[in-house]
């Protein structure tokens, strides 16, 4: 559901400014065209977003985690984009990005447990005694990733304020998967060895089962790909940001927790490579010269099964190459 809805977010802004490029604009005498330049507002001339001007920013903001009503998550994005010009089609796009993820929906299992009655215990003959329990183990991941990237891009279509680029995409993709395992007991007994019982051995034997277990796993990937990159200026204030890319990571996470030696959920990762994809979409609205609001979503996974990874958010962006120039 939350995914359908990121989806759809992503699709309206992206629509909507599709119709915005769509749009004739029929042609008019030169005094109207003055006319027309010498009403707008000054608040709109000093919002103006320039299509080929070079922008520094660092935003600041908030993503929502749907599944929690009253959790939100730090984004930081420092970006230098230098786009293409009217004689030059080349341009380049590199940042650093901090984003943490929604979680995935919880993996759930039921277990039939032998719990010592104390940690120390020792069973081994009539007597001894231990819990029999029937555990329900919910189990759900959050990600978080640290990224450092470099997109070479060449511009092969104008339409009107729209640019359309190819680009190539290197990165450094630090990421942390953090297991929270949460246990709940369904039903308990107490089991009495009689003659004859069989004993259970040691390693069917658990000393201590906490509420809850968390596990962390750190993984740093380089990535290498190529993609779409749609850059559209639009109601002299306005800047929609899209782009599509997929490639080659040189190392991945799976997709769901499994258990590890010590019997706890946690994300396995491999040194092989894999396919992945990343979708990357913001919309930008120009509150002053030097400060836009920013609304974004971020969409990462691996091909060809993997659920994806999602975040929604909303902050504000600093145009420092404006503030240094104040």
């Amino acid at each position: 559901m939350k995914l359908t809805f990121i989806l759809w977010l992503t699709f309206a802004i992206f629509a909507t400014a599709m119709g915005q490029v769509t749009e004739v604009v029929p042609a008019v005498a030169t005094d109207t065209v003055k006319t027309v330049q010498n009403t707008v507002s000054p608040l709109t001339k000093k919002n103006r977003a320039a299509p080929s001007e070079a922008k520094y920013t660092f935003l600041n903001g908030l993503n929502f985690d749907f599944n929690s009503n009253d959790k939100t998550s730090y984004v930081g994005h420092f970006n230098i984009y230098v786009p293409a010009t009217e004689t030059n089609n080349w341009a380049i796009n590199t940042g650093i990005m901090k984003i943490t993820y929604m979680p995935k929906d919880s993996l759930v299992e039921t277990k039939i447990e032998n719990v010592l009655i104390n940690p120390l215990d020792v069973i081994d003959g009539v007597g001894d005694q231990y819990k029999r329990q029937f555990n329900r183990h919910s189990a759900q991941t959050n990600a978080s990733s640290f990224s450092l990237y470099v997109q070479p891009m060449y511009r092969f279509k104008t339409l009107g304020t729209a640019q359309i680029y190819v680009h190539g995409h290197l990165e450094l993709l630090m990421s942390k998967y953090e297991t929270k395992t949460k246990i709940k007991t369904i039903q308990t007994e107490e089991v009495t060895i009689a003659a004859g019982d069989p004993i259970p051995a040691e390693a069917d034997l658990i000393r201590f089962l906490p509420s809850q277990t968390t596990k962390t796993v750190n993984l740093n990937t380089g990535n290498i790909g190529a993609g779409v990159t749609f850059d559209f200026n639009f109601r002299d204030n306005c800047v929609l940001f899209f782009q599509a890319t997929t490639g080659i990571a040189l190392n991945h996470a799976d997709n769901f927790p499994t258990i590890d030696d010590e019997g706890n959920y946690t994300i396995a990762t491999s040194g092989k490579s894999q396919k992945f994809y990343l979708v990357r979409t913001y919309f930008q609205y120009f509150t002053s010269t030097a400060t836009q609001l920013v609304i974004g979503t971020d969409i990462r996974g691996y091909f060809p099964k993997q659920t994806p990874y999602t975040s929604v958010y909303i902050g504000i962006n600093l145009g420092l190459d404006k503030i240094f120039s104040m």
